[in-house]
This record gives structure tokens, C-alpha cells and sequence, in this order.
């Protein structure tokens, strides 16, 4: 007969014997129960059940860490929150861990415990089905996903709806960038006209077709694509969205047109073969002689050109080099900021120091170019030659205002000079080729050095402007090597800019805080590269100070991380601040958490227990008294409930709420709500929607016969007036002075009394001046500067 098994978990044994009895009176369930979250995941490690019921607050473990230990070890049970606890950031916390449904303990035990069965059979039916969902979906995206061709969906505007990963990595995006968004490829301007005629021809007789074009990507490649699109309609006919698979065939287009070129250059060949007939066969014995040295000497052109190792360097003529490439660098042992901006000059072998002088002396305005040979002595003694292609580079009063040099070590080629005679010719037309192109270095090498005046300009500006920030700002390599600070930075620390600048520093983070550091610098990522921490360092002289840092990571092109750019702040009393009121609020809290949700269990066993004895014959006298317990426990039950509310009173801090927004989420049957008056917001706490809904509580029960409330917003010259008016018999007069009094009423007491302090907090006053026998009138008055009047 039993269908589904519940685990019950509470730490109140006469709450859990209640439950159980009310629950398995359905005989569908089977009910388990144990006292502590401990209890039951050692429970759970044998035997599984169709859903849990779990108080929230328990020693050792509380509900919800009971759930994200479940949920975290893969146990997706449906699980149901069964408290006392009403707080609004316990209940998203819950739903957020994967919580089914939360309930809030309290009031007749036999409809609570029946709508307890409906939401566990709900929760139960929901798994079922989402479970079955979950592994069709799962299957369906599983064969999509496994394709390499590109799969997408959208609508006739462009958003699209799926992508399989295929399709998002080639664009070198994430599904979430493009799903929900009008992302559309880069279509080739030669190819648009003829996509937009494919979409159009797409018919309910015709929905499918096929195309070719290219794709501008974002590094500017292109790359050609074959789809297949097919247009899907709705049953009248109209466009509803499109569905493409497509595939790269760039390779097999270039292999294409790579085909055509080489048929082109053969043919071309072909043609001056055969005008050239003659000539070739005239020069055949030639070249059947030569051939062996004209490939090698082909292999060694090759190698020239592919694998070039100029030096290339640009200085003036006091020495003072401006730009030199890696391999001049390289040659000479030396980094090139140890080159740039300094007078370096290479150790000239002694008998070639005046060929060297006279050949620079020999560089004109009529003839500023030249190439000459040279020896050098290297740092270890080796003599080694150099050829050079140098140009004079002059001012617009004929004075040399630079040199530009293109060489390379051609010491081998000196050595075995004789034997490689006829290959020095090939290599000669080689250094042509780079003379050819010498212009269009100068022109980049002006470029450049317009650039670096620019950018050293603008490090000024840079500089002027951090070194003013009373943030602290640096900016640092991976291993902690600092290459920038400002003075702020410096003086916090106790030093200066200099002592850290190009030193491994590192302050003295606190123990327990190193590992959240290392964590946070790990989870920079180039998708990522920006996040804020707070931790604590330890300062020379012992004391613990809070900072907050915003740090950015660099990287360079091969997605590594270069260095680190930070700016931080002292935040330790604001730290100290927050946890002196942290630890004060959260004693009061927990006090009158504790005292409140064991005594909301003990009521709702005492109801339980009411409910049950109500079973069995009794004399009238007796249910009499059951009657008068009943009443003084469900007096006792909102008192407690008022005193969570209550206890939530300038919590937070107050908001700008919108009062016309606030009143349209209220609905309450048989009532019709209308609000008048411009769009205002005031400043409130954020229990000021619990204003109205008390308001229109009160209403409800006391204003017999009331059917109609008006809300009308206006302002006056004390500020903002918001008058709340229902068509009920009204207040008498005798009652008007104490209706805000704690405990007068006939229900708890508590409505209006609460109304009136949420709005004390922020200097709102709230007065009742109704005519009895024409409905119940309250005026709520806001101060000028508590409200904003919206356009």
C-alpha cells in the first residue's frame, strides 16, 4: 500500500511524534524520523527516501547546511524546509541550495500537515518528471553536441535561440554571449547580396537550401562556409524561426583556388618555355654543368631569406643607439634597454678604425647610402667579420641627424670566401632585396620614434595623476617585482618608492588570510582578469590592519600573465565597525532566534496534541476548557510571530521605494485597491509594504462590509501626504487615541502598532481622522526631504 518514504528530521522528539502521526494517517507514506542532521545523512548512506522534511534550526548542522551537504554529495531527494524560522535571507538561501519548497511552522496542525502531504507529493511527482526531462534532454544535447559541424537556431530578427559548442568555439565565444542575442557572423560584402536572396527564397513549398560564403572573422581572416538552412513555419504559414547547420570549408575553396593559380603559373611557364626554346637549348650544356652548385647555392638563398638574422640598429652620431632588434642585441650578449638610449659602440678591429671613419665621413646629403666590410673584436678576444648597409639620415639644414644600419656577421662567408664566389652573387642580390626595403624601415622606424615621444608624454600625464591619489597604487610582475608605486603606496608602508621599485616586495599577509589571496590571484583569468578582495596584512611593528585591493590581471599574447595592476585602501575601522555590530547583532539575534523557534515548537505540539485530544468523547466542560487553551496558545503563537517581525524593524538600512509599484503588488479577494496621485517614491525602511498590508488587514477584519479602498498620493506644502480611505463602518470616536496602543484590538493588537513604528524610523507620522459611520481614514505624512517625485 505504501507508496513514497519520508526521513522526518527535528530536534524537538514530541514535534516529530506529532508528524508522523498526522502525516501516515495517508496511508501512502511511510515515515522515518531522527533528531539531527548527523543522524540522518548516516541514515541516508543505506537508505534512500522519496523526500525530506527538515527543520531549520538544529545543533551541530542546520537545515540548510544539511541540503548543500546533500546536494554537494550528488543527493538530489526532493526536501522540503519545515520551520519556525520566517527571515526572508534564510528563505532565498534555502531556495538557492536547491530547496523544493519551504514552510513555515505554526497554526491548525491538521491543515498544515495537509498541505505538508500536497507539497511532498508535488515535490516527489516534479523530481520524477524533471529527472526524465533532464535524461532526454541530456541524450538529445549529447548528439548534438558530439557534432563538428556548426548547429544554431534563431529568429527571422536574429536571436538566437541554440548553439552547440561547435558553433560557438569557432567564433570564439561562449554559448551563454550569443544565446539570447542578435549575434550574426561578419558576412563578406561580395557575398551578402546572395545570402539575402537565399532567406528570401525560403517558402512553407521551398523551407530548405544551401549556400557558400565567406566569413570576415574577427582577426580579419576569411574564411569560407557551406550551410544548410531550413525556414520553419507555424501552421499559418508564418516564419517562426531558422534552423542551419554548417561546416568550414576554407581548406577546400584555397585548395581550389591554389589549383587555379598553379594551372595559371604552369601555363605562363609553359608559354615562355616555348618562347625561350632555343635559348634554353643553346644554354642547356651550361646548365646541366652547373646545376649541382645552383642547388646548393638555392638551399643557402633560402636559408638567407627564411631564417634572417640582420642586425638592425638606428643611432645618432655621438654613438646614442635609438632602436636596435633582438638579433643585434643578441649578438652582442646584451639586453636591449642596456643599448638603447646609451652611447654603445662595438669594439672596431684596430687596422679597420680609420677605413670605418672615412666611410662615415664619406656618407653626403647627395650620397647618403653605403655598404661597407669591417672586422669587430668580441668580449672574448674572437675577431669576427661584419658587412654593414648603412644610411645618413639629415636634417633639414644638410646636418647628419642619424644613422640606419642593416648588417649581419658574414665571418664564415670571409673565411671560405674563394670557394663561394659564385654563391656570394645570389647572396649579394639578397642584401639588394633588403636595401629595395631599407625606406620602408625608416618610415617605421619614424613611426616608432613619433610613438615612443607620445607614449612618454602621455606616462607623464599618467604619472602626475596617480602620484595625487590618496589610494594606494602599484603595479607589480608575477613574482612580486615592482614596477610602479605611488607615494601613497610608499608612505603606508614606510618606505620609499625607490627602496621598492625593481625589488621582490611582498607585504606580510596574515596567515589566515594567504590562502583567500592565493585563491583570488588564481581565479584572474583573461576572461576574468578583474576582482576586489579584503584581507588583512601585518605591519612592521606587529599591529593588523583590513585593506581592500581591485586588482587586474595583464597578459600578453600567449594568454600568460605579464604583471599585476592594484589600488587599494585602508578599510580597518571600517572593518572594526562592522564587527563590533556584527557581534552585537548577531547575540541578540540568536538569543531571541533560539528562545522564539523553541517555543513556536512547543506551541505547535501543544496544538497538535489539542487537535488530536479533540478526537476522543469529552463532557462540555472539558472542550470548554480545550477551547480556552486553544485560544490562549494561538494568543501566545502571534505574539511570538509579531516579535519576529518587530525584531526586523531598522535592520537595513532605508530604501527609496516606490509607493504606487509597492501598493500594485497587493491583491486581496473581495477588495478593490485603487491608488491616485503622481509616481512617488519615499525613503522607508524596507518593511514599508508591510504598512498596507496591515492597513488593508485592518480593513478586512474590522471594517464590516468594506469593499472599496482608495490610496490617494498629493503633495502639500508640509511635504507628501498618502491618505489611505475604505468605505467601512469607521472607527468610534472613544477608540481613535488608542488604535496605535500595543495590544488594542481584537485580534493580536499588533497591526497598527507596527504600522506606525516602520514609519517613526524614518520620520514618516501616521494619524486616523475618519468620520465613524463613513469608513475608517488614516493620513500618513512624509517629510520634504523623504520623497522624490518621479517624471
Amino acid at each position: 500500500m505504501t507508496s513514497h518514504t519520508l526521513l522526518y528530521i527535528d530536534d524537538e522528539p514530541d514535534l516529530l511524534r506529532i508528524g508522523r502521526l498526522f502525516l501516515e494517517k495517508n496511508p501512502k507514506l511511510a515515515v522515518s524520523t531522527c533528531e539531527s542532521a548527523l543522524d540522518a545523512i548516516k541514515i541516508l548512506s543505506t537508505q534512500p527516501f522519496d523526500a525530506i522534511i527538515s527543520d531549520y534550526q538544529m545543533p551541530g548542522m542546520n537545515g540548510i547546511q544539511f541540503l548543500k551537504h546533500l546536494r554537494q554529495n550528488g543527493n538530489e531527494t526532493p526536501f522540503i524546509i519545515f520551520t519556525g524560522k520566517s527571515r526572508e535571507d534564510v528563505v532565498i538561501e534555502a531556495f538557492n541550495n536547491g530547496a523544493d519548497f519551504y514552510m513555515q511552522k505554526g497554526g491548525d496542525p491538521r491543515s498544515q500537515f495537509a498541505e505538508l502531504q500536497n507539497k511532498i507529493q508535488y515535490a516527489i511527482e516534479r523530481k520524477k518528471a524533471e529527472k526524465a526531462l533532464k535524461e532526454s534532454e541530456e541524450r538529445y544535447r549529447n548528439v548534438v553536441e558530439a557534432q563538428t559541424e556548426f548547429i544554431c537556431r534563431f529568429k527571422p530578427d536574429g536571436t538566437h535561440l541554440f548553439v552547440n559548442e561547435a558553433y560557438s568555439t569557432f567564433f570564439g565565444m561562449q554559448d551563454e554571449e550569443i544565446i539570447g542575442t542578435r549575434f550574426k557572423p561578419q558576412i563578406h560584402p561580395d557575398d551578402r547580396k546572395s545570402v539575402t536572396r537565399l532567406f528570401s527564397s525560403l517558402t512553407p513549398e521551398n523551407p530548405s537550401a544551401f549556400s557558400e560564403q565567406r566569413v570576415v572573422m574577427p582577426d580579419g581572416r576569411i574564411i569560407w562556409q557551406r550551410w544548410n538552412t531550413r525556414a520553419i513555419f507555424d501552421e499559418k504559414g508564418k516564419l517562426r524561426e531558422y534552423q542551419s547547420v554548417g561546416r568550414d570549408i576554407t581548406e577546400v575553396m584555397d585548395r581550389e583556388l591554389e589549383l587555379q593559380q598553379k594551372n595559371m603559373e604552369l601555363q605562363a611557364s609553359y608559354e615562355q618555355l616555348a618562347a625561350t626554346e632555343e635559348e634554353i637549348r643553346q644554354q642547356l650544356d651550361e646548365i646541366i654543368t652547373t646545376q649541382t652548385a645552383l642547388r646548393e647555392s638555392e638551399d643557402r638563398y633560402k636559408a638567407v631569406i627564411e631564417y634572417q638574422t640582420e642586425f638592425i640598429c638606428r643611432f645618432k652620431p655621438d654613438g646614442t643607439h635609438i632602436l636596435v632588434n633582438d638579433a643585434y642585441a643578441r649578438y652582442f650578449n646584451k639586453d636591449k634597454h642596456e643599448i638603447i638610449e646609451r652611447g654603445f659602440s662595438p669594439n672596431i678591429h684596430p687596422d679597420d678604425r680609420g677605413i670605418v671613419s672615412r666611410f662615415f665621413a664619406s656618407l653626403t646629403y647627395q650620397n647618403p647610402e653605403g655598404t661597407i666590410e669591417h672586422r669587430i673584436i668580441m668580449p672574448d678576444g674572437e675577431v669576427r667579420w661584419q658587412q654593414w648597409s648603412d644610411r645618413a639620415l639629415f636634417d633639414e639644414y644638410g646636418h647628419v641627424r642619424e644613422y640606419q644600419s642593416v648588417g649581419r656577421d658574414i665571418t664564415d662567408r670571409k673565411r671560405a670566401e674563394e670557394a663561394l664566389k659564385e654563391q656570394n652573387l645570389e647572396l649579394n642580390a639578397a642584401y639588394e632585396q633588403l636595401a629595395a626595403t631599407e625606406e620602408e624601415i625608416r618610415q617605421q622606424l619614424d613611426e616608432i620614434i613619433t610613438t615612443q615621444t607620445a607614449l612618454r608624454e602621455s606616462e607623464q600625464r599618467y604619472q602626475a595623476v596617480i602620484e595625487n591619489q590618496s589610494e594606494f597604487i602599484c603595479r607589480f610582475k608575477p613574482d612580486g617585482t615592482h614596477i610602479l608605486v605611488n607615494d601613497a603606496y610608499a608612505r603606508y608602508f614606510g618606505t620609499t618608492k625607490d627602496q621598492l621599485l625593481g625589488e621582490n616586495f611582498s607585504p606580510n599577509i596574515h596567515p589566515e588570510d594567504s590562502g583567500k589571496v592565493n585563491t583570488f590571484f588564481a581565479s584572474l583569468t583573461r576572461d576574468h582578469p578583474i576582482g576586489t578582495i579584503e584581507h588583512r596584512i601585518i605591519m612592521p611593528d606587529g599591529e593588523i590592519r583590513w585593506q581592500q585591493w581591485n586588482d587586474r590581471a595583464i597578459f600578453d599574447e600567449y594568454g600568460h600573465i605579464r604583471e599585476y595592476q592594484s589600488v587599494g585602501r585602508d578599510i580597518t575601522e571600517k572593518k572594526q565597525m562592522e564587527e563590533t555590530l556584527r557581534l552585537t547583532n548577531n547575540k541578540l539575534h540568536l538569543l531571541s532566534s533560539i528562545t522564539r523557534h523553541d517555543i513556536l515548537n512547543k506551541i505547535m505540539i501543544a496544538q497538535g496534541y489539542l487537535d488530536l485530544t479533540r478526537e476522543i468523547d469529552a463532557s462540555s466542560t472539558i472542550s470548554q476548557y480545550l477551547d480556552n487553551v486553544t485560544d490562549a496558545v494561538s494568543a501566545i503563537q502571534g505574539q511570538i510571530i509579531f516579535t519576529r517581525e518587530y525584531e526586523q524593524l531598522g535592520v537595513s538600512e532605508p530604501v527609496w521605494t516606490p509607493i504606487w509599484s509597492t501598493i500594485g503588488k497587493i491583491h486581496e479577494q473581495g477588495v478593490h485597491i485603487g491608488y491616485e496621485g503622481p509616481k512617488a517614491r519615499i525613503l522607508a525602511d524596507p518593511m514599508i509594504q508591510k504598512v498596507f498590508s496591515n492597513l488593508i488587514d485592518n480593513t478586512l477584519r474590522h471594517g464590516e462590509g468594506a469593499d472599496q479602498i482608495r490610496i490617494l498620493c498629493r503633495e502639500t506644502g508640509s511635504g507628501l501626504t498618502i491618505t489611505y480611505e475604505d468605505n467601512g463602518p469607521g472607527i468610534p470616536h472613544e477608540e481613535k487615541k488608542r488604535i496605535f496602543d500595543r495590544g488594542f484590538g481584537k485580534n493580536t493588537g499588533y497591526g497598527l502598532f507596527l504600522v506606525q513604528e516602520i514609519l517613526t524610523i524614518t520620520r514618516i507620522s501616521i494619524t486616523e481622522n475618519g468620520e465613524p459611520g463613513k469608513g475608517a481614514r488614516f493620513e500618513i505624512l512624509v517629510p520634504k526631504e523623504g520623497y522624490i517625485i518621479e517624471e
